[in-house]
């Protein structure tokens, strides 16, 4: 009781209001500090609205591997690419894949696919619990998905990514044409290689299911401010202070979650860092007349189709651009003529379209760690593909962080320094 007492009289002010913002925010709230969260849209927007709702997959293979450096070239010159970096990026967009290749060495394949392993598999507790605390298990399902290809030579370009799953003790089980047909049977029949994952769980409705947390954040006593941050100062006494459009706001602690906005305000703070927004775009099939039963991952297409409460959810493809460069429709166009082929019989009609900006960082590792130039600020951004299935555990982490308690997985691959060492 003392020590809830003791909390409650210190305030933690946490930029962003995405699953990452609002997992930190709930978990804080509930050690008993006084949390104010902020940021300039509604909570659960962006991203966590936007993703293909996977509360737990195995994806603990980083972007940059010996696999994915030689299909580089030819994938950024197919026009059907799900890998595109807009023309006015491109000197960016090839900068940040430059040092992306670095990360291609074996020993820093394995180093990071082993702490994404560690947020993974600590998420599977961390998401559990804060389900219950806001009671939504309505909204999460475990059906498993598929991973299905063409052709046995796109299934084997993936066998490096397998080995490393299997290493992991995350990877799924080989299906041929039999199984990939009763377990998604909407789907062509041109699908002749998949895998199984029993294990993967997934949401129906992915904004709903942040908004729960963030329900439950309110409902504890958190206050919720909508405002623009453009800035980080500090007092006199070394208070965080976050300058937004309205007036400032000091706590004794801040952790900085605003995604792929978040690059502006590390670098006030301590640097430049490599952090590109890697936009997804998906469609929503409100009557698709189709019924996949569970997730499946389309592979050579790069997008997953998921049935969500609104309808199918078709989501993927990577674009490199901007951070306010408008979205391309025909990148949401490709995936729904992909899908087409890939699902036939599925209708289309009134289809809606969206487009986020994932927070990505060349070794497919999130920052997760204090800042270099005060403790009092504590990072939390990079997810890239994993802001869902990782919010929670990255919660639980930086609960850790603002009370000096040592985290429950090694943290030491996360940290902002590492950025600066290659």
């Amino acid at each position: 009781m003392v020590a809830a007492l003791q909390n409650r009289r210190e305030h933690v002010a946490i930029g962003g209001s995405g699953i990452v913002g609002i997992s930190c925010a709930l978990a804080l709230i509930q050690n008993g500090y006084r949390v104010t969260l902020i940021d300039r849209d509604e909570p659960a927007a962006g991203c966590s609205f936007g993703n293909a709702g996977m509360t737990w997959c195995p994806w603990v293979v980083p972007l940059a591997r010996a696999g994915i450096a030689r299909k580089l070239p030819g994938m950024l010159l197919r026009p059907d690419s799900p890998l595109t970096i807009r023309p006015s990026y491109w000197y960016q967009g090839l900068g940040w894949m430059r040092r992306a290749l670095k990360e291609v060495k074996p020993d820093r394949v394995a180093a990071s696919s082993t702490a994404l392993a560690d947020l993974i598999g600590a998420s599977i507790e961390s998401t559990k619990a804060m389900v219950d605390v806001a009671n939504s298990h309505d909204l999460i399902r475990h059906d498993g998905w598929i991973e299905v290809y063409r052709n046995k030579s796109s299934f084997e370009a993936d066998a490096d990514e397998r080995a490393i799953q299997n290493q992991h003790n995350v990877a799924g089980t080989s299906i041929g044409p039999r199984e990939i047909r009763e377990l998604a049977p909407a789907i062509s029949e041109e699908f002749q290689y998949g895998i199984w994952n029993e294990a993967v769980s997934n949401t129906r409705d992915p904004g709903a299911l942040a908004r729960r947390f963030f329900d439950a954040f309110i409902e504890r006593g958190g206050e919720y401010v909508k405002t623009e941050i453009h800035s980080i100062a500090f007092g006199a006494d070394g208070t965080p202070v976050f300058i937004t459009d309205r007036a400032p706001i000091a706590a004794d602690k801040a952790v900085i979650a605003l995604g792929a906005w978040s690059a502006s305000l590390v670098e006030q703070l301590d640097g430049k860092v490599p952090l590109a927004a890697e936009r997804g775009y998906h469609s929503v099939c409100p009557t698709p007349e189709v019924d996949l039963g569970r997730p499946v991952v389309f592979k050579e297409s790069g997008f997953v189709a998921t049935p969500m409460n609104s309808g199918l959810r078709l989501a993927g493809m990577d674009e490199f651009a901007s951070l306010r460069a408008p979205a391309n429709p025909k990148i949401v166009h490709r995936i729904r003529k992909l899908a087409k082929h890939n699902i036939p019989g599925l209708n289309t009609d009134r289809a809606t379209e969206w487009m986020g900006a994932r927070p990505a960082l060349p070794d497919s590792l999130p920052v997760i760690s204090t800042s270099v130039s005060s403790d009092r600020v504590i990072y939390a951004f990079g997810h890239h593909h994993l802001g869902l299935t990782c919010g929670p555990a990255t919660g639980d982490i930086v609960r850790s962080l603002v009370s000096k308690e040592k985290p429950a997985i090694d943290i030491t691959p996360f940290r902002v320094q590492r950025l600066w060492s290659v």
